[in-house]
């Protein structure tokens, strides 16, 4: 019975083995989130800046994962998918394609849910980013439809005018 009791022998190598930290996340992610609201001071210094979008799938795709690029590119949020992310962007539609072709294995499936993750596609992280939504342009000023107001009755027997109908 003492050999049940026994603490488990612990191999020295991995006594030395200090945990590495967190991945740290895009600051587009953590700007979205409002991160730097309240700590202004912990914007990161000197990142480089990229502005340009995504893009169009690569010609290795085949077609079907062109469709496919498509598809998840119009559902990123706002700002997370760039030139500089098309790589990864690429290794995520030929993971999704295997998922939706049943051909996935779960090491590649947790692949896939981490690259999703990245990119803010699960629900958690989705979670995470809100979307500054008083700021509007020219285009979503036009397309928003005032509510239509009904006369008002002022109490004196005349009739309401109104403007443009012409009776």
């Amino acid at each position: 019975m003492d050999h049940l009791r026994a603490r488990p022998r612990k191999i020295p190598f991995f006594e030395s083995f200090i945990d590495m930290g967190r991945i740290p996340v895009p600051t587009e992610i953590l700007d979205t989130r409002g991160a730097f609201l309240k700590h202004p001071e912990r914007r990161r210094p000197n990142e480089p800046q990229e502005t340009r979008p995504l893009g169009n799938a690569p010609r290795c795709l085949t077609s079907e994962q062109k469709k496919l690029w498509g598809e998840i590119a119009h559902n990123l949020p706002p700002g997370v998918g760039k030139v500089s992310d098309r790589h990864a962007f690429e290794m995520l539609v030929r993971l999704m394609a295997k998922e939706r072709s049943d051909l996935i294995n779960n090491n590649e499936r947790g692949q896939l849910i981490k690259l999703l993750g990245s990119f803010g596609m699960t629900p958690a992280d989705r979670s995470k980013v809100s979307i500054d939504s008083t700021s509007l342009d020219e285009l979503q000023k036009f397309l928003i439809k005032p509510t239509p107001k009904r006369p008002v009755a002022t109490g004196s027997n005349k009739p309401i005018e109104v403007s443009g109908c012409g009776f």
